[in-house]
């Protein structure tokens, strides 16, 4: 996959700026707040729909503007130049009459000539894989991190999947409402028949979807921590061996920081594809019924799939609570490039990496590590941002195309 070109209009510092990517190594060089990683979150959205840096989409349009926009052209299967793709946003922030704050957005999405009122066609066309600062989170974050990222990563190769966790989360938000009504109404001892039916309807809908979105994610585990245990191994030199579990949490206690942590009954074990989707099932209808009397004291689901963790061990214990900021890079670096790996897999060619300011991030061993990732990947398109090229040894360098930033104004340097 290539990226070919690049078009911002009013979007975050850009007010009108068109970019040709070169295949290979892309290094954007420019001062901070000069707007290298606008321009990365430019692409990434364009790839998965949403931002990892704003709440709100209306927080992508420049400063005063009421629209924007977002086009690129890429390749699929790039060596042969095939299968030129266009993908485009244009951004409408409408503000309600009377009112000040919260306007509302309006997008318009094309794919290929196709138009769309969502993002959620988005994903599986433009695919790009990307390692930023904010990735850190995998390790030594709380659990939103990595299911994000194990949603993220299954919806960009299975489109199914993303329906069935839409699906999931939309049955919890009706769980949720029901849970409330039936609390604001005196709780289990004033339940009618109806909230009975209703109860059992939404809890086993919730159940069958979350076992579901359960299994898929065991699956890519399953597929992911081969691939995980080898870089780390390469990476660690075979002093920290690192295990993959998953939790399907039944209280709010962090399973990471449990005394019984081994012991721990949240926990599925390391032969997860034994664990059947029924016994999924059977397993979060348990964990409704137990934990209903709290449910109802907090009005919502709390247990499923959106409270689930995955924990990352190193020499048995866990990342998180017990790693060093070393170790957690080297952790994090693992996960990146196995999730690369994958991608890459499934793809039958590389997905576009960005790279934004990570080698800051690195000591000198990691990022010749990955560094020479890169360079093994001959046929993949590289973006990284950087505020200096001293960090940069020459051998990465070889072959490289330079951009510089300059308040919202990129341009290509002959060299560097």
């Amino acid at each position: 996959m290539l990226l070919k070109n690049l078009k911002l209009s009013n979007f975050r510092n850009y007010i009108e700026q068109d970019v040709e990517f070169k295949p290979g190594l892309n290094i954007i060089l420019g001062a901070n707040a000069q707007g290298k990683s606008n321009l990365l979150e430019a692409v990434e959205y364009l790839s998965t729909g949403r931002s990892y840096r704003s709440t709100h989409d209306v927080e992508l349009i420049s400063r005063g503007k009421n629209l924007a926009s977002i086009a690129v052209q890429y390749f699929i299967d790039w060596d042969n130049r095939a299968n030129l793709q266009n993908i485009s946003i244009d951004f409408k922030s409408i503000q309600a009459e009377g009112k000040s704050k919260n306007p509302k957005l309006e997008k318009k999405v094309k794919i290929n000539g196709a138009t769309y009122s969502t993002t959620r066609n988005l994903k599986g066309s433009l695919c790009v894989v990307s390692f930023k600062s904010e990735d850190l989170n995998l390790a030594r974050g709380g659990p939103k991190y990595r299911r994000d990222w194990i949603d993220n990563l299954l919806s960009s190769i299975d489109l199914g999947y993303r329906e069935t966790s839409n699906r999931y989360n939309k049955c919890i938000i009706q769980r949720n409402r029901l849970l409330k009504t039936i609390a604001e109404k005196g709780g289990r001892y004033n339940l009618s028949d109806t909230d009975k039916e209703q109860l059992r309807a939404w809890s086993r809908q919730a159940a069958s979807l979350g076992a579901k979105v359960t299994k898929e994610r065991l699956k890519l585990l399953d597929r992911l921590r081969p691939l995980i245990e080898a870089y780390q191994e390469k990476i660690s030199g075979k002093s920290e061996p690192i295990t993959v579990r998953y939790f399907q949490t039944s209280s709010d206690e962090d399973p990471e920081s449990t005394e019984n942590f081994d012991q721990s009954e949240d926990q599925l074990g390391a032969n997860w594809n034994e664990t059947s989707e029924s016994e999924l099932e059977s397993r979060l209808m348990g964990l409704y019924k137990s934990r209903f009397n709290e449910e109802l004291a907090r009005k919502q689901t709390l247990s499923g799939p959106h409270r689930d963790d995955i924990v990352f061990c190193l020499n048995d214990l866990p990342a998180k609570n017990y790693g060093s900021q070393g170790q957690t890079r080297t952790l994090v670096l693992s996960l990146k490039i196995a999730e690369l790996d994958l991608v890459s897999n499934h793809l039958h060619e590389p997905p576009i990496l960005l790279l934004d300011d990570v080698l800051a991030e690195l000591d000198l061993y990691r990022q010749n590590f990955l560094m020479q990732e890169v360079a093994n990947r001959s046929d993949m398109q590289t973006i990284i941002t950087t505020t200096h090229i001293d960090a940069f040894q020459k051998n990465w360098l070889t072959g490289a195309s330079f951009y510089e930033v300059v308040g919202g104004y990129i341009k290509e340097k002959i060299s560097c």
